[in-house]
């Protein structure tokens, strides 16, 4: 068995069997506690301001960013589901979950309770990278939705043209703009290995059966695992 199967194999235990509990009682789905935690974004960011009466330009940067990405995540979860979040999970899942995505909120805190400033062209860097991560995701799970809705297949046109997981670059991207105004190591370190772990391990599995299916080899030539292969335009 290689690590990428582990690795899935674990995500599974943990994420939706509850550290085995496959026979407990399962109230909520998966997207439940992940909204919660993603819309939780504006308010938590908005407490922080006031508590620690930081109005500053780079706190009210990110917080616009955090909580236009946590509305955006809500929007999309409404009118776009994605099957995997919609699986119902034992109780220990959902507080686990939880306690990961808990992590993802440290970068908003670290930024405003540290009073943390950067230059002007430094934000707008942030926001840049913010913006075509949106970008990114959003207009590739849209056409996924979509495209699988109305015709199952391999998709290779539109925005998994050039890359084969276009909506992670995009997750990336986002969270790496929260990462780097946060000006501290420890996002990196855990939500970042964290969101590393899972995606990989996604990505990979999502390769497994991408290559059982009709044009594959063509397709993995045209479009790379990740990063977008320019080299066709």
């Amino acid at each position: 068995m290689d690590l990428i199967s582990v690795g899935a194999i674990l995500g599974d235990f943990i994420i939706y069997d509850g550290f085995g509990g496959k026979n407990r009682a399962k109230p909520f789905q998966a997207r439940h506690v992940v909204n919660l935690f993603k819309g939780a974004a504006m308010p938590w960011c908005l407490g922080l301001m006031a508590y620690y009466n930081n109005y500053s330009f780079t706190a009210t940067t990110f917080a616009a960013l955090h909580s236009t990405y946590g509305i955006v995540w809500l929007v999309k979860d409404a009118l776009l589901p994605d099957p995997q979040w919609n699986r119902y999970v034992p109780i220990e899942s959902t507080i686990m979950t939880a306690g990961v995505l808990t992590t993802y909120l440290a970068a908003d805190y670290l930024c405003i309770s540290r009073r943390v400033e950067v230059s002007p062209l430094f934000a707008m860097g942030c926001v840049i990278m913010h913006s075509l991560g949106m970008v990114l995701m959003m207009g590739t799970d849209t056409q996924r939705y979509f495209q699988l809705k109305y015709k199952k297949g391999l998709i290779t046109d539109g925005w998994m043209s050039r890359s084969r997981n276009t909506n992670y670059l995009g997750e990336v991207m986002i969270y790496s703009s929260y990462f780097l105004l946060g000006q501290h190591w420890f996002p990196w370190i855990a939500p970042g290995s964290l969101m590393l772990w899972l995606f990989v391990t996604n990505m990979a599995r999502k390769d497994q059966s991408l290559r059982k299916k009709d044009g594959a080899p063509e397709y993995f030539k045209k479009a790379w695992f990740f990063f977008p292969n320019l080299k066709f335009w």
